[in-house]
């Protein structure tokens, strides 16, 4: 800015190429040379005066920042699940650090060389001052890393006037991967064993947690690992133990959960869980024992009963029910005629009386054969098709004395 100053006589007549000395107070705000010309170094009120002669004109200025292009924030920073959708979009606003507004603005993205491309969109919503910058990143695709882009924002309103923004993104993962192909392990005692190892270096401590979904199925040790920034990349091993329930529930399958416990302060805060699947390989086979009280069942029709226990090997899911008959009522009957076994009382031996039917005919003594099967209808289908049968005798009361000598007499 130029200032004129104009000396005139006691006349009022001006005194053209009179000597003036210019001075500006505070001088950090505003300095003028002794052209006239005020050249403005800071923000602020100042007075610049041209004295001749002792006597002293002087005039107000105010300075205001130029224009600028400004960002908040001014550094952004984004972290991302490799195996994930991806961090959300971020909004930058984007202002004039002067007076009035800013007007042709428009938006480039530089990739620093070497590093991925392509993976970061930034839209204006206007151009004109203030706007919203919006960073959308598409990280599908990429491998875990850390990204590093720049964002410039420029207005037509001169060629100077732009501003950068150095955007970082940070893709962590976890990888948990099967020893051998895949994880089994049997009820019966064997282990198996799975790895995990960090992707990216967290920068800081990154405990994980590592939970069976099912814990009355199988076992993991140990249940948390802990890596940091010297030794994120070496793998872990855990170790996995079946559970021996006694069940009979067959081969089956349930789910080991990792996951970040903490780490707010690194790239791994926004990682979600990585699951894997486990194959549990049963050892219990649906079975039932039958037990008879001398080694032989035999019964008098004078009253004389014996008796057998029907037990099962293993636990079942649902109720086990056993019908229990001989191959001829007429002349053998069992109590009862049915058992009902259920997973809390299926190790309780039940009991069977076998009794011969006393029919008033000297008929000697029957061999008969007592079945004990599973209803299909209402049992446990694991225990389908289990049926036993014992070998018993029957002796007559209706003969003479000299003639009951039993089996075999």
């Amino acid at each position: 800015m130029d200032f004129e100053a104009v000396v005139a006589d006691e006349a009022g007549g001006a005194q053209v190429g009179a000597p003036v000395v210019w001075s500006s107070d505070p001088p950090d705000v505003v300095f003028v040379d002794q052209s006239g010309t005020a050249h403005a170094l800071s923000t602020g009120v100042a007075t610049v005066e041209a004295t001749y002669q002792g006597v002293t004109g002087a005039a107000s200025v105010l300075v205001v920042p130029g224009p600028t292009l400004v960002m908040d924030p001014d550094v952004v920073s984004m972290a991302g699940d490799v195996d994930g959708d991806g961090p959300p979009q971020e909004a930058v606003l984007i202002g004039n650090g002067g007076l009035g507004r800013l007007t042709g603005l428009a938006s480039e993205v530089r990739y620093e060389s070497g590093g991925g491309e392509d993976w970061l969109g930034a839209s204006l919503s206007g151009d004109a001052t203030p706007a919203t910058l919006t960073l959308s990143p598409d990280v599908e695709g990429m491998r875990a890393g850390v990204y590093d882009a720049v964002v410039v924002v420029t207005s037509g309103d001169g060629d100077d006037l732009s501003a950068s923004l150095p955007v970082r993104l940070s893709l962590a993962g976890i990888t948990v991967r099967h020893t051998g192909g895949r994880t089994s392990v049997e009820e019966s005692g064997s282990t198996d064993a799975f790895s995990v190892v960090l992707d990216l270096d967290p920068g800081a401590e990154v405990s994980l947690s590592v939970t069976a979904e099912d814990p009355d199925e199988i076992e993991v040790s140990p249940s948390r690992l802990t890596f940091d920034p010297t030794d994120w990349s070496t793998s872990r091993t855990v170790t996995v133990t079946a559970v021996d329930d006694r069940i009979v529930n067959g081969d089956r399958s349930t789910r080991i959960v990792v996951s970040v416990e903490g780490g707010e302060q690194t790239p791994y805060a926004v990682v979600g869980a990585r699951r894997l699947d486990v194959t549990i390989v049963d050892d219990d086979v649906a079975g039932f024992l039958v037990s008879e009280t001398q080694g032989w069942t035999s019964a008098r029709e004078d009253g004389h009963s014996d008796s057998l226990f029907v037990v099962l090997t293993a636990e079942p899911r649902s109720d086990v029910v056993f019908s229990a008959r001989t191959d001829d009522e007429s002349d053998a009957t069992l109590s009862p005629d049915e058992l009902t076994f259920t997973p809390l009382n299926w190790d309780d031996p039940r009991l069977l009386v076998f009794s011969a039917v006393d029919d008033n005919r000297r008929d000697g003594f029957g061999f008969r054969t007592v079945t004990i099967a599973v209803d299909p209808s209402r049992s446990d289908p694991a225990f389908h098709g289990l049926s036993r049968t014992v070998d018993a005798v029957t002796f007559d009361d209706d003969r003479s004395r000299d003639s009951d000598s039993g089996p075999g007499g």
